[in-house]
């Protein structure tokens, strides 16, 4: 839960914000943080990235 917290204040979020979220918004959080993580992870090299370059 903490580490939630912290990465929702490093989303921009402020504590109140936080505080008067549902269940139904955080567990939409995570859905979305999970997805942006898997897209981040397909591109490791420069040569996948921009393939253009190389």
């Amino acid at each position: 839960m903490k580490e939630l917290i912290n990465s929702l204040i490093k989303s921009g979020y402020k504590l109140p914000e936080i505080y008067g979220m549902t269940l139904a918004d955080i567990d939409f959080l995570i859905e979305v943080s999970n997805v942006e993580e898997t897209k981040e992870e397909e591109l490791v090299t420069l040569d996948q990235a921009f393939p253009f370059l190389f």
